[in-house]
């Protein structure tokens, strides 16, 4: 499948490579989902002294 090109009115060239559109109700439903999770997995790992649940931790609370 080839790009599609089309020129923007103030001249610039744009390509569609692919013609998927995320849903962003989608996306922000399961980073919220994500959050809820993180928190159990901290929640969980505070009474219990689970040291194999900070990898998890540490991994929902960092940036891509």
């Amino acid at each position: 499948m080839d790009p599609i090109i089309t020129e923007n009115p103030d001249g610039t060239i744009h390509a569609i490579y692919y013609l998927y559109q995320p849903s962003k109700a989608a996306g922000w439903a399961f980073l919220v989902l994500f959050g809820i999770l993180t928190l159990g997995h901290f929640v969980a790992m505070s009474p219990f002294r689970s040291k194999f649940v900070i990898p998890l931790v540490i991994g929902g609370i960092s940036k891509p």
